[in-house]
């Protein structure tokens, strides 16, 4: 190492230019004239009396003539030394400062990394002289340590120290500003809210435990043999004795995404199960359920198949049967769901319109009164919810004419109050005979809830949206009161005030629609003595009764909520239209 060291050096020695060496008094440098000479021999080094000095002895420092053995016995401080002396002279030599050499070497040693970083760390400062004289300029060390204090700095983390360039950056973004909204359109995030839905309440045998205790309800879970250790879904659980799922071609995808956050989707059929679909229908021409039965087992989750099948075993009185073929179609669906598709978050549109996605609306409308029938009202409501948030602005099912019992029969009645005065404009809710009643109905429940008290001073507000539903629906209250088994004087069928023959089709129907599912929450005492005195109370007060629904032809969604509910109580003709329109239980009215 030393002998590579002295070359070198001696190399340099040389390639200094006569021009620019300092004049000095070279006798008082050497007044012997001495001639250096190496004792290894490897390349002579000889400076006349009158000419250049070496380095060395420019330093006025280290003796050159110094031997091997000295030298090879110096330790690496020594060496560092006279590296660093060698750099001091040279710049005096040249008459320049060598902060420039010192800059490359610090960026050499950041390109080499650690190594070069601990050989620095061990140099306290360094000493460099001026042209100007032998002034020294200290260095210290500032890179020792530079990652280290800027990872604790503040005392944060990687994660924090970004949070906090990003707030100073784009304002703070984790603490929301309360005083002003932050969103525009706040109307709209409080519809979306209210059609948002609880997946905890989408199992009704949780809704069942809470009614009846989990001793009876285990034991018909037991017997419906649920998969509890398959993956978990939403809307239905698969059973033991449901085939092993296969992928028939069933998929979902992401149509398009409006500027609130709205996401469209559709279902799409792949050619394989397009040629299912059209055995289904030549099976079902043939008007035998066994070759439907047939083609189920052959394909256990086609969809239209589950669904005619389901209603093939209602009409023969299997209703268990029914509702769990419907279950499985909605399990087929939600195997089939996109990554994005969230009911939860009630921004999840379903339109109606694509054929391929009426089968899910069906399918939901379906279970939502099957849920009913056992009483899961909460359960009912939250499906309801998801089905209506699907295609609220065509709403293709009907859901608004049944929405408001399922809220008020799960004690919802402060949602719907909600819910009324969120959509009533753009939705036109108290137009329908329904919601005009429902809506007195629900305020009342919650004036009786928070006063604890049936005084009629309390429920001033609920009894004044009754009498103004009384007046613009009047035909609705003989059927009411009849189907509650209850009777006010001077209220009857032939009463001029209760009858209009110029009530349109759509009205009677929607009036029988709401008697038939709605007269139970009506039967309970206390509301059905409100609702005699409300009758008694506009009969004295007399006065022309108010408008209705217009006259004009049946809609299209009552025609199909009322064709899918089977209600058996409707006197009159689903549509007035002359044209017969084809109807199949897989496929609702178009």
């Amino acid at each position: 190492m030393s002998r590579a060291y002295r070359k070198l050096m001696r190399e340099r020695d040389g390639l200094v230019p006569l021009a620019v060496q300092p004049k000095q008094n070279t006798n008082s440098l050497n007044p012997d004239n001495e001639v250096t000479t190496d004792e290894e021999g490897e390349g002579d080094s000889q400076h006349p009396a009158g000419g250049q000095q070496s380095l060395f002895a420019l330093l006025g420092g280290d003796d050159v003539d110094s031997d091997e053995s000295d030298e090879e016995g110096a330790d690496s401080d020594t060496a560092k030394g006279l590296k660093a002396a060698t750099t001091t002279a040279a710049a005096t030599v040249n008459g320049q400062d060598n902060d420039e050499d010192d800059a490359e070497d610090d960026e050499e040693e950041e390109r080499i990394g650690k190594p070069a970083a601990k050989r620095k760390s061990k140099k306290k400062k360094n000493k460099k002289k001026g042209k100007g004289g032998g002034k020294e300029v200290v260095v210290e060390n500032e890179g020792k340590g530079k990652g280290k204090g800027k990872a604790v700095e503040d005392g944060m983390d990687e994660i924090d120290r970004t949070l906090r360039e990003l707030n100073e950056k784009f304002g703070d973004i984790l603490t929301p500003t309360s005083t002003e909204p932050t969103n525009p359109n706040n109307t709209d995030s409080a519809r979306r809210d209210l059609l948002s839905i609880d997946p905890r309440w989408l199992d009704a045998d949780a809704e069942m435990r809470k009614m009846f205790g989990s001793r009876v309800v285990n034991d018909e879970i037991r017997r419906k043999k649920y998969i509890r250790s398959a993956k978990r879904t939403a809307l239905a659980v698969p059973r033991e004795h449901w085939p092993k799922p296969d992928k028939l071609g069933l998929t979902m995808e992401l149509e398009s995404t409006a500027d609130d956050g709205t996401l469209y989707f559709t279902f799409v059929h792949s050619r394989a199960y397009q040629e299912i679909q059209h055995v289904f229908i030549q099976c079902v021409n043939t008007h035998d359920p066994n070759t439907i039965q047939n083609l189920l087992q052959m394909y256990p989750y086609h969809i239209d198949t589950l669904l005619q099948l389901s209603e093939i075993a209602k009409h023969g009185g299997d209703i268990a049967m029914a509702a769990e073929l419907v279950e499985r179609a909605l399990y087929a669906f939600e195997r089939a769901f996109h990554s994005m598709f969230n009911a939860a978050t009630g921004l999840a549109r379903l339109p109606y319109q694509r054929f391929e996605n009426r089968a899910f609306h069906l399918a939901l409308f379906r279970h939502i009164g099957y849920l009913a029938r056992r009483g899961c009202w909460r359960t009912s409501f939250e499906f309801a919810k998801f089905l209506l948030a699907l295609d609220i602005d065509a709403d293709p099912l009907g859901t608004l004419y049944s929405i408001d019992a399922y809220a008020l029969n799960a004690k919802e009645e402060e949602w719907y109050l909600r819910f009324v005065d969120a959509y009533q404009e753009s939705l036109g809710l108290l137009d329908y005979p329904n919601h005009a009643y429902s809506l007195a109905l629900a305020k009342w429940a919650v004036e009786a809830k928070n006063h604890k008290s049936s005084s009629s001073s309390l429920h001033a507000e609920s009894t004044t949206l009754l009498h103004t539903a009384i007046r613009t629906f009047p035909t609705l209250i003989p059927l009411l009161l009849d189907k509650c088994g209850s009777s006010v004087a001077g209220v009857t069928p032939d009463t001029p005030f209760f009858v209009d023959e110029t009530d349109s089709l759509a009205l009677r129907l929607q009036v029988e629609l709401y008697v038939e599912r709605a007269h139970s929450m009506w039967k309970v005492p206390e509301v059905l003595a409100w609702l005699r005195e409300g009758v008694k109370s506009v009969l004295a007060e007399g006065g022309e009764r108010g408008s209705g629904v217009g006259e004009g032809e049946v809609p299209r969604n009552l025609s199909r909520h009322i064709f899918i509910s089977g209600m058996s109580c409707f006197h009159q003709p689903v549509s007035s239209s002359p044209t017969a329109i084809p109807l199949t239980q897989y496929s609702p009215p178009v």
